[in-house]
């Protein structure tokens, strides 16, 4: 009988089904359905990476909106940082999927980091606006 040897970080499962898994190597262009599993990593030594987080928000807002066809998201789509709202949707698979992910990254921008400045100033702005 064949031995089966468990993943040393996915201590849940002993295959991952996800195909986007930490213990594979994994390109830009590996893809993921909302449909699928997330890969359900654990190792104490390291946190989960933002990609998986990522894939948990969009699935939430998949769950939410009852399910409808949100299409697939690489994983180099998933490392971009955008914001995750009720208006997120992958790539339609039945087009030309090398335009679409042109269009894809062109339309969602990582989001931007802010100076401790321009935090100020935009605490500012709300707390006038509030009347405060």
């Amino acid at each position: 009988m064949k031995k089966i040897k468990r993943c040393k970080k996915n201590t849940h499962f002993v295959f991952c089904g996800s195909p986007l898994c930490v213990e594979r190597s994994l390109s830009e262009n590996d893809i993921w359905y909302c449909e699928e599993e997330i890969c359900r990593s654990k190792n104490k030594n390291s946190k989960v990476p933002d990609w998986i987080k990522i894939q948990r928000k969009i699935k939430k807002v998949w769950e939410n909106k009852g399910r409808p066809e949100l299409g697939f998201f690489t994983k180099g789509m998933l490392e971009v940082g955008c914001v995750i709202g009720n208006g997120i949707k992958g790539i339609n698979g039945d087009r030309d999927d090398a335009e679409q992910i042109r269009t894809w990254f062109r339309n969602h921008k990582p989001r931007k980091k802010l100076s401790p400045e321009e935090k100020k100033v935009l605490a500012d702005r709300l707390s006038k606006s509030l009347g405060r």
